[in-house]
C-alpha cells in the first residue's frame, strides 16, 4: 500500500478537482460540487513507554561497605573490657624481678598480636629476662592496649570477636599449666618415694 501523501488529492475523491476546463462539476440544478475534504492530519508517532521509575534505595544499603561495618560496630565495647574481672591460677616461675605480675599476665592475655605458644614460652621465660626487658615489655604490651581502645569505636565488634578468641586460647593455657604442676607434683611425689626407699 502507498504512503499517503498530503500535497496529493484525497485518494477517496479522484474527481474532487476542478475538469480540464476550469469548470467546477455541478449536479442537475447548477450546484457548484463542494470543495474536497482536506486530508487527515497526520497520525503522530506512537509515544515510548517511560522508563520504569526504579524503587527507592534503602538509605542503609547505599552505604558503602567501610561506613556500614563502623556503624554496625559502633557499641559500648571498649578493647580489653573482657579482661575487666581478670583472674587466672597461671603463676609466674620464680624470679628476682620487681613488677607487678598481675598486671604483667593481664596484659599479656589480652594481647592480640601474640599467640598462644608465644605467651606460653614468654611466661616460662621471665626469670632470665632483666629488669629493663621486662619493664620493656609491659610497656609494649600497654601501648598495643591503647592503640586498640583508640580503635574500639569504629571497630569495636571486631575487636571483642578476637579477644574471645585469645581469652579462649588463654583458658588452654591455664589448662596445661594445672597439667604442669600436675605432673610435676607426680614426679615430685616419686622422687620422694625413690628416696625413702633408698633407690
Amino acid at each position: 500500500m502507498n504512503d499517503f501523501d498530503p500535497n496529493q488529492g484525497n485518494p477517496a475523491d479522484p474527481a474532487g478537482t476542478q475538469p480540464a476546463g476550469g469548470q467546477p462539476v455541478g449536479d442537475q440544478s447548477g450546484a457548484a460540487t463542494p470543495p474536497p475534504a482536506q486530508p487527515a492530519a497526520a497520525t503522530p508517532p506512537p509515544v515510548q513507554p517511560a522508563a520504569a521509575t526504579p524503587p527507592p534505595t534503602d538509605p542503609a544499603a547505599a552505604q558503602p561497605a567501610g561506613q556500614a561495618a563502623a556503624g554496625g560496630a559502633t557499641s559500648d565495647y571498649t578493647f580489653g573490657q573482657i579482661w575487666d574481672n581478670f583472674n587466672t591460677n597461671i603463676q609466674l616461675p620464680p624470679h628476682q624481678l620487681q613488677f607487678d605480675e598481675t598486671r604483667f599476665l593481664r596484659l599479656l592475655a589480652g594481647s592480640i598480636s601474640l599467640t598462644r605458644d608465644e605467651k606460653w614460652k614468654i611466661i616460662q621465660f621471665v626469670p632470665k629476662l632483666t629488669q629493663h626487658k621486662v619493664e620493656q615489655l609491659m610497656n609494649i604490651l600497654e601501648e598495643e592496649q591503647r592503640k586498640f581502645q583508640e580503635l574500639s569505636t569504629e571497630h569495636g565488634e571486631h575487636l571483642q570477636k578476637l579477644e574471645e578468641k585469645h581469652a579462649s586460647e588463654w583458658k588452654d593455657l591455664e589448662y596445661k599449666f594445672d597439667q604442669k604442676n600436675k605432673r610435676d607434683e607426680d614426679s615430685g611425689k616419686a622422687d620422694d618415694i625413690r628416696k625413702s626407699l633408698g633407690l
